[in-house]
This record gives structure tokens, C-alpha cells and sequence, in this order.
């Protein structure tokens, strides 16, 4: 095994985020503002050791100096909403198809160009508007400080996320992945598989 390796299975056993690899001499932050030369490493940087987990993308957002610098189409979206189900057992409204718990958000550089594309395309097939009382599909969220979806995707699609280890954020009942990516959409998986 290499020296590299051995450190890094080190500094993850100290429950360390990873290393940083730069000369001995090299200062990390240069206090005069110059360009300071390191490479960060971190297990979820490496293919296969980063945690995943399959989330569902229930809706996205627009930003418009997002789309004009990626050269999307107007109103295409560019941040999307990861959401873990709630099961049909907590459903409390017949009146409700879905319950759906926000669990954190992903934009373009953590989602490719590619992916960008194809969210857009599918949740067009079946956007509605995001409301307090949308239709059939109930929306939690605890996610503060942060801005909410602008529309609603009816049939979710499943997507793989990495991100660097599990966190609950503040005041929450649950954990989300930290610096969430989005690697895989799974179009051949359903919100109920």
C-alpha cells in the first residue's frame, strides 16, 4: 500500500475529513493573498468511499445568473430538492398522495451539466407550482435560511448522492448528507422501489 494511502486510512481512522497535500514550506493560507498551491483530499473525492445515499429530487428553483452563466434556457432550473419519503403509514390527510421531507439541495457544480439537463427535461413532463396547499403532495421542510422550490415535480426521480459523511443539521429531526453531489439519476428506479 503507498505511503499516500496509508495516511489517508490514518487520518479517517482520527475521524479526520481527509489531508491536505502541499510542499512542507508552503503556508496553507497565504496572508498576503497569493496564490498558495495544495491539493485537498477527502474520501468522498475518491470514487466508492464517499457516503451515499438514494434520495428522491421532488421539485427545483431557478437562478437566473446561474442559467444565463451555464447558457440553459430561460427558467431552467438550477437547483434542485432532495426529499426522503415519509411512509404510507404516517399519511394522515386521504386527501394527500405523498409526503415528502426536504433533506438538502443541490446546485451546478455539485450536479453535472449533463444531469442538470435531464432533471430539467423529466420534471417539465410533470411540474406543478409549489404551494402551502399543492394538490395530492404535502412538502416538510426544516431547512432554514434557505429558499424553497418554485415548482413540484409529481413523479420524483431517484438520484444516487455522495457527500462527505452524515450531519443533522440544527433544530432537525433527521441527518443529510454534508456538501451533497449528486452522481447518478436512476431512471430505472421509482419512488416506490
Amino acid at each position: 500500500m503507498s505511503r499516500l494511502a496509508c495516511e489517508m486510512a490514518y487520518a479517517l481512522s482520527q475521524r479526520q475529513e481527509g489531508l491536505v497535500l502541499k510542499a512542507s514550506h508552503d503556508p496553507y493560507i497565504d496572508p498576503y493573498g497569493e496564490m498558495v498551491q495544495y491539493v485537498k483530499l477527502k474520501k468522498d473525492y475518491i470514487l466508492g468511499l464517499g457516503d451515499s445515499v438514494d434520495l428522491l429530487v421532488v421539485g427545483g428553483r431557478s437562478d437566473p445568473v446561474v442559467v444565463q452563466t451555464l447558457k440553459l434556457l430561460p427558467g431552467s432550473w438550477t437547483i434542485f430538492f432532495l426529499a426522503c419519503g415519509k411512509p404510507e403509514e404516517d399519511l394522515l390527510n386521504d386527501k394527500v398522495l405523498a409526503y415528502f421531507q426536504l433533506v438538502g439541495q443541490v446546485s451546478h457544480p455539485s450536479i453535472s451539466l449533463n444531469d442538470l439537463h435531464i432533471l430539467n427535461m423529466q420534471g417539465r413532463l410533470s411540474q406543478i407550482p409549489f404551494s402551502c396547499d399543492s394538490p395530492g403532495i404535502c412538502v416538510i421542510t426544516e431547512l432554514r435560511g434557505r429558499s424553497l422550490p418554485t415548482h413540484l415535480f409529481r413523479q420524483p426521480m431517484v438520484a444516487e448522492v455522495i457527500g462527505a459523511g452524515f450531519d443533522r443539521p440544527p433544530n432537525a429531526q433527521y441527518f443529510t448528507l454534508r456538501f451533497p453531489r449528486i452522481v447518478k439519476i436512476h431512471n430505472d428506479r421509482s419512488v416506490q422501489s
